[in-house]
């Protein structure tokens, strides 16, 4: 899947037929070759049983075969990509929900659920960020992919590790679903969501989502390396004992598997690790803003109530000066009715008519 803006390095003409010939080492990135097929109908029904989503938009769709997909396991799906090419070469079936733009473009509606995959790192990290900001503003559930490490592209040209994006989900309050496994998508795939306002996560709770995963996997790589340190014991013996060739190349290509996978471990172990580490900064820095608020806030209320206080004071003055006038017309009403008002009025009227 393909995307770029105005801005970027790339663009539209990037992601024409030469692009999409060998996509990831298949031929035809197309509904009709039966290995993408496959494997985004396999996809689309683990998306819709994990999310639930009735309503999605997928940025950077290409030819839309993420959303034909997640239509026909019954999502209203919608996709958007910059390659005017990867649109008009859509399935008939799917073209009609699809339309050219840019990730960076503000996103009408809402939708259940907004996927990305392997899209922002084709931007320059600046159209990143504000593609990312537009998926915000749109859901509060986002299905996001970016390779971490395929620089082989020419057109990757915002590689970054999962954690530097993760972290940018969590700038927006969006934090990684850490029971959603979504390997079947990529092995760096995650699911943010959007915490309510007021059920943000604490450092404990964030903490407590990391250290559950990471304590799984530092238990596995105990295992494997107890499995190590038996296999080269049983090396060892084989070699003492004038085993054959063929076992001692089993275990030995045994032994290198699991090293391997004991690295694998070690590199998602470090991962985790940084993930928490870069969170809880985060959080500090949330709690200090928070804090930051909370004190204008207090001297917004202070303010206020003496403004309340002032506002109460003329109100009082307003009541007095209205007491006044009416006593004043009372006594001007009185005077007018009164005998001594009508004779002066008689008295006077001979010296009013001389003049």
């Amino acid at each position: 899947m393909s995307e770029s803006s105005p801005t970027t390095g790339t663009s539209s003409a990037d992601y024409a037929d030469d692009y999409y010939a060998t996509y990831r080492g298949h031929e035809d990135y197309d509904w009709d070759t039966d290995h993408w097929r496959e494997f985004f109908l396999s996809a689309a029904g683990r998306i819709k049983a994990l999310t639930n989503a009735q309503t999605s938009l997928d940025v950077g769709c290409a030819k839309g075969l993420l959303v034909q997909a997640l239509v026909s396991v019954g999502v209203d799906a919608r996709g958007v990509d910059v390659s005017e090419h990867a649109v008009a070469k859509a399935h008939a079936d799917v073209r009609d929900r699809l339309r050219v733009g840019s990730a960076t473009e503000p996103i009408d509606g809402r939708y259940d659920l907004i996927t990305c995959v392997e899209v922002l790192e084709h931007l320059l990290p600046s159209d990143a960020q504000l593609a990312i900001d537009r998926m915000c503003a749109a859901t509060d559930l986002i299905l996001f992919t970016s390779t971490p490490g395929h620089f082989e592209d020419p057109t990757h040209i915002n590689v970054r590790p999962t954690a530097e994006w993760v972290t940018s989900f969590a700038e927006r309050g969006f934090f990684r679903r850490t029971d959603a496994n979504l390997e079947f998508l990529a092995p760096w795939a995650v699911l943010v969501q959007k915490a309510p306002p007021d059920a943000q996560p604490t450092a404990r709770d964030l903490v407590h989502r990391y250290e559950s995963q990471y304590a799984t996997l530092h238990v596995e790589v105990m295992e494997k390396r107890n499995a190590l340190l038996e296999s080269h014991r049983e090396i060892a013996r084989l070699h003492v004992d004038g085993a054959d060739t063929a076992e001692v190349r089993r275990l030995r290509e045994r032994l290198a598997t699991l090293e391997q996978e004991a690295q694998q471990l070690k590199d998602a172990q470090v991962t985790a690790e940084h993930e928490v580490l870069t969170t809880r900064d985060h959080i500090i820095g949330l709690e200090a803003k928070a804090e930051e608020a909370a004190r204008l806030l207090v001297v917004f209320k202070e303010r206020l109530n003496q403004q309340r206080e002032k506002a109460a004071e003329l109100q009082r003055r307003i009541r007095v000066q209205r007491r006044r006038a009416e006593e004043s017309e009372r006594r001007a009403e009185a005077l007018l009715a009164s005998r001594t008002w009508r004779a002066g009025r008689l008295l006077t009227r001979p010296f009013r008519r001389g003049r």
